[in-house]
């Protein structure tokens, strides 16, 4: 603060400026009091006009003073430049300051326009200055009197008050003086404004948005005509690490009055939106509705733009190249304008507001990438412990920590080098892929390598028709001893859930990532692209012992809760209770466990408190567990297999449900015949069976959770191709088995094939049956 006071300017204006912003910047001071220690440092002859219009904030300040010092430098520090620049108006204007009486004689014509604002020198300082009002200028010039005096205005006309006065000269439009600090002050005396559909969220015609990327981070977008500039979430910036500089403060003016506060700015911010990178200017502020706002600021730069508001499409041209963006549609919403509300209001009637949670639950229950929360009066406890727990949902900024289950790669022979070459990419892919690799070097999840290993990348298409980079480890997974660490089984979790009414899953951002590789054996994940050599710090996805280690970390760190409140299965985590209060510490117990163990969640593929929930392909609520429909739509939609791989497809689908149909075995065994060697052939009965399985899937009941408390009834039967069980609780299934009976089987009296099928459930539901009495119902 002492040196800020003591600042004053002894060398140019714009190194003054510099040097206040950059001590501003340190300490903490109200926008009028910087304003008034500014203008008290600045030279004489520019400090005493600038005094005269008493400016509020550093704004106004920095703005009234270089106007001052590009007239001051004109008018006395280069008389001839000034002479050549400025044109005639410039010698009537430095000319008569040589003496009162003749500025007053040059001023007193009220036909004169006011445009140039010369600073006298430090002997010439004005004190008391008088300002007349517009309106009592405008009664003289009508009666064509001396704006001083009472008598009439004539060329000859010499006015009796005689005082130094200020002119304002408009040089011609090819003055270049100060034009860098011209372009400057021009840039900070237009307000940014911002429109209230970038804060609230609520689309407008003159609105677009679209989503974007930066690095692995997806960006929410909007395009708007109704802001002046580029605005970025501050919250993002910080989580990004944006080189940002500071500015004076400014206020960004908001259409419904408000006004924000901007005191930053981030240079050449770079972004991606659908394949293309764009580069801008933005100033940070919290915004809650979108990651960014890109207005005319933005827009000015594309130059001719066609925009389709009805199909949400803009087209524009970018170094000759032609570019398409697609916004996305949202439901129209009827509007009130805030005139209307106020009009509404005013009358006197009755009032609510209310808050709408969207659960984005459609008629197909699609719960796949949802945060949603169950009910709106248990969102407080569940969110103030969200809020309490946030750091669990952001990026990680550094490298996981070093644990005790960091990933090694033990080869059974460790003399052995894999060394493969690297593919040959096509023109576009090699672009692609040195994209991906400098954004995982900015990510530090690579570094540049001189290992003796190698292996290729290949690129595979996802279906948005972006690209994943694969690293193709297969030779070095031929070579490494295989980890035998248990992967749990999907029935087996499921069957911890009986009783449970209230669920909450949290799916780990970037599962793999947050496992390191051990020092030693970082160098064996070495990859190789055109570009060079790269190898991983954090366990890469490809390699064959991966899913045991994330599988072997994930349950050390859940030890405690495993089979009480949480299933793991990879990185997907669920939760589950009985109550909402229980559920409530079920969850914080969790979290803190992400904590302490530097355990991210990706917070949009969340599900909290929540009575229905997605997981492992099954929706699973209170009364039990049924199929996810977004898999059954896609069988539904399989077409007839024409290839062996085809039809292997569809079986590993329709299999994976295979407990939720009656004779499963059986429907399916006019397909299953098709696979063996050289064997496939469409048929009627292939074709029947095809469409039979479609149905079965679409009816498909709900299945009950086991309850141990409670008596099993298996029930079982017997046809002439095969063998069918359920098994159930107070008469309501829990799992259905089937399977065909072979040549010799079939072969076999009516008694002995329903004894048969007896045997298949016992065997295949020991784990359920062998614990207490149950009973069989067969013919």
């Amino acid at each position: 603060m002492i040196e800020l006071k003591n600042l004053n300017q002894t060398g140019s204006l714009s190194d003054y400026t510099k040097e206040f912003d950059t001590l501003l910047n340190r300490v903490k001071l109200i926008d009028e009091n910087a304003a008034s220690m500014y203008v008290g440092g600045l030279k004489p002859e520019i400090r005493c006009l600038v005094n005269i219009f008493k400016p509020t904030t550093m704004r106004d300040a920095i703005a009234m003073a270089k106007q001052q010092n590009v007239v001051y430098c004109t008018l006395f520090g280069d008389k001839e430049m000034g002479k050549n620049r400025m044109g005639t108006a410039v010698n009537t204007a430095v000319t008569p300051l040589k003496s009162t009486a003749n500025i007053t004689k040059n001023v007193g014509n009220p036909t004169n326009t006011l445009a140039l604002l010369p600073t006298p020198p430090a002997n010439q300082l004005i004190k008391n200055v008088k300002k007349i009002p517009s309106k009592v200028m405008e009664e003289k010039r009508a009666k064509n009197e001396c704006f001083w005096c009472t008598e009439k205005y004539s060329p000859t006309h010499k006015c009796k008050f005689k005082h130094l006065y200020v002119l304002e000269l408009y040089g011609e439009e090819d003055d270049d003086v100060g034009e860098e600090c011209q372009g400057e002050l021009q840039e900070m005396q237009t307000v940014p404004q911002i429109s209230i559909h970038a804060l609230t969220g609520i689309t407008s015609f003159s609105t677009m948005r679209i989503m974007g990327n930066i690095g692995t981070r997806q960006l929410h977008i909007l395009i708007d005509s109704g802001s002046t500039h580029n605005f970025l979430d501050q919250k993002l910036a910080n989580k990004l690490n944006c080189f940002t500089r500071g500015l004076p403060l400014m206020k960004v003016k908001v259409a419904n009055g408000k006004a924000l506060d901007c005191s930053q700015l981030c240079k050449d911010f770079q972004w991606t939106m659908q394949g293309k990178w764009f580069r801008t200017d933005v100033l940070l502020l919290p915004l809650d509705n979108y990651d960014m706002v890109l207005g005319i600021q933005w827009l000015q730069s594309l130059d001719d733009i066609v925009w389709n508001f009805k199909a949400l499409t803009m087209k524009f041209t970018v170094d000759s190249q032609v570019i398409e963006l697609k916004g996305i549609h949202s439901n129209d919403v009827a509007l009130c304008s805030l005139e209307k509300l106020t009009q509404l209001v005013s009358k006197g009637g009755p009032s609510i507001q209310l808050q709408l949670f969207s659960l984005q639950l459609d008629q197909s229950e699609k719960f796949q990438h949802q945060t949603t929360l169950s009910d709106l009066q248990h969102d407080v406890s569940i969110q103030a412990l969200l809020d309490g727990y946030a750091d669990v949902f952001q990026n990680p900024t550094s490298l996981p920590p070093d644990r005790s289950c960091n990933h090694r790669i033990h080869l059974i022979d460790e003399s052995v080098t894999i060394n493969k070459k690297a593919y040959r990419y096509p023109m576009g892919q090699k672009d692609v892929i040195e994209k991906m690799v400098q954004e995982m070097l900015d990510m530090g999840i690579i570094r540049h390598s001189v290992s003796p290993f190698a292996s290729p990348v290949v690129l595979v298409k996802k279906k948005d028709g972006s690209w994943r980079l694969c690293v193709d480890y297969r030779k070095l997974n031929d070579h490494t001893i295989k980890n035998r660490f248990p992967i749990p089984l999907i029935e087996e979790l499921l069957e911890e859930l009986g009783g449970s009414e209230i669920y909450s899953k949290l799916d780990l951002r970037s599962g793999y990532h947050q496992i390191r590789m051990h020092q030693d054996d970082i160098h064996k994940t070495a990859f190789r692209t055109h570009q060079g050599l790269f190898e991983f710090l954090v366990l890469p996805f490809g390699l064959t012992n991966a899913p045991a280690t994330f599988q072997g970390l994930m349950n050390s760190v859940f030890q405690k809760l495993l089979r009480k409140s949480v299933l793991i299965f990879f990185d997907d985590v669920l939760v589950y209770s009985k109550s909402l209060q229980q559920h409530v510490l079920d969850l914080q117990e969790v979290l803190q466990l992400f904590r302490e163990h530097q355990l991210f969640a990706k917070l949009s593929k969340c599900s909290f408190a929540a009575s229905k929930v997605e997981y492992l392909g099954h929706v699973i609520s209170k009364h039990g567990v049924s199929t996810y429909p977004t898999k059954i739509e896609a069988v539904v939609k399989w077409l007839v297999p024409t290839t062996v791989k085809q039809l292997r497809g569809f079986l590993g689908l329709t299999g994976y449900y295979r407990r939720f149909i009656s004779s499963y075995g059986s429907l399916a065994k006019p397909l299953t015949q098709l696979l063996q060697k050289d064997a496939f052939k469409w048929s009627p009965e292939a074709q029947q069976a095809f469409e039979s399985l479609k149905t079965a899937l679409c009816n498909a009941p709900v299945l009950a959770l086991p309850d141990w408390s409670q008596e099993f009834v298996v029930e079982t039967d017997a046809s002439s191709q095969g063998l069918g069980a359920v098994l159930m609780q107070r008469n309501h299934p829990i799992a259905f088995v089937s399977k065909p009976l072979s040549a010799r089987q079939c072969s076999l009296s009516v008694y002995e094939k329903e004894l048969l099928a007896i045997l298949l459930a016992v065997k295949h539901w020991h784990q359920y049956l062998i614990l207490n009495h149950f009973t069989i119902k067969t013919d």
